[in-house]
């Protein structure tokens, strides 16, 4: 379970995530693992001044994909559901990870919740 804050910014600069957990979880429902993570490569100054640690979405989805194949999950048998603002700025990163994943369910809603 990956929850953070998704940062947009301006036209001709990368989106970023700024990851507040990464837990992993057992199939009863047990935490097992805290995976937290944090970006050290900023191409947007002011997005670094005022989120230290977030991510680009590309980082984010490479730690993803490394740290779910050294955890054993099968990329293609892996489904990524997530809850993201509805807003169309969010659909970067919604479309990565549907690429990376093959789809993506989808929970939508308003500021992230389903």
């Amino acid at each position: 379970v990956l929850g953070g804050i998704q940062i947009n910014t301006p036209p001709g600069y990368s989106d970023y995530f700024l990851p507040k957990s990464f837990d992993l979880y057992n199939n009863k429902g047990e935490k097992i693992a805290d995976l937290m993570l944090g970006g050290e490569n900023m191409e947007f100054p002011k997005a670094a001044e005022a989120f230290p640690g977030a991510l680009t979405n590309t980082e984010l989805l490479a730690k993803i994909q490394s740290t779910l194949k050294e955890k054993g999950y099968d990329a293609d048998k892996t489904l990524v559901a997530t809850s993201l603002c509805c807003d169309e700025v969010n659909r970067p990163l919604e479309t990565d990870l549907a690429d990376a994943f093959d789809t993506n369910f989808n929970m939508g809603g308003l500021a992230g919740f389903p």
